[in-house]
């Protein structure tokens, strides 16, 4: 299979290639190499990129809908604007990409390496980040409603007025986390790693943090139920709403 004279196969190498406005659905470029290419405004719906090396490459505004991007790398890359719907990227690296304003709701990040991502204001409705690593991502004004993030770290992350709603933080680890102004009604975060965590002005009311470590954490303005801080593991040091610290 050939398009716009590249060979479209698996284990191809397509570094460097101009494929803008290409149609690759349903392609099987699982095992290619294809970095530091330019697939903007690609058409690549289905597309099967298993472990394929996609290091630096640009595909803004593609439609990769339900593409398989299991185990690849895709460090460096730009998804700004992509229709990325269902796609599939469990155990991906991913270490500093950019998928700003991208709708990529409904998707698998389980297990994947999501480190200094920027996801800002992009669309990760119930998407599934299990055991993935976000450490000092970009979540700012991300929809994260009914997104799972059990046990996955998010060490650093900024996930100022992210939308957290029944959100799943399970023995998530928030530690140092920016969580100001973020919405977390009916969210559970049972278990979960808050120390340092920036919690200014956070809606809490209905969320379950039973057994959470609040040390350090800054409650300024919160909002959230009277009972619902004292079910937590430890608040040494951490400043409640009305700038009172614990001891």
């Amino acid at each position: 299979m050939k398009n716009k004279g590249y060979s479209i196969k698996p284990h191809t190498n397509l570094d460097e290639a101009f494929l803008y406005q290409a149609d690759l659905r349903y392609a099987d470029l699982s095992f290619a190499s294809i970095q530091n290419a330019n697939l903007s405004e690609t058409q690549m719906k289905w597309a099967k990129l298993i472990e394929a090396q996609l290091q630096n490459s640009i595909f803004q505004s593609a439609d990769v809908r339900n593409v398989t991007f299991e185990q690849a790398n895709l460090s460096g890359a730009n998804f700004v604007e992509a229709n990325m719907l269902r796609v599939n990227l469990k155990l991906a690296i991913c270490h500093y990409p950019q998928f700003r304003w991208a709708n990529i709701q409904d998707s698998h990040f389980d297990g994947a390496d999501f480190t200094g991502a920027i996801l800002s204001r992009a669309n990760l409705k119930r998407g599934s980040f299990e055991q993935a690593i976000l450490k000092e991502a970009s979540l700012a004004g991300t929809n994260l409603f009914e997104a799972n993030f059990q046990s996955a770290d998010l060490s650093e992350a900024d996930l100022t007025d992210s939308d957290l709603y029944w959100a799943n933080l399970k023995e998530a680890n928030l530690r140092d986390a920016n969580l100001k102004q973020a919405r977390l009604s009916s969210a559970n975060l049972t278990g979960s790693d808050l120390r340092g965590a920036n919690l200014q002005g956070a809606y809490l009311r209905g969320a379950k943090i039973d057994n959470a470590d609040l040390r350090e954490a800054d409650f300024r303005g919160a909002i959230f139920n009277d009972d619902q801080l004292w079910r937590t593991n430890n608040l040494k040091g951490a400043i409640m709403p009305n700038g009172q610290v614990i001891s």
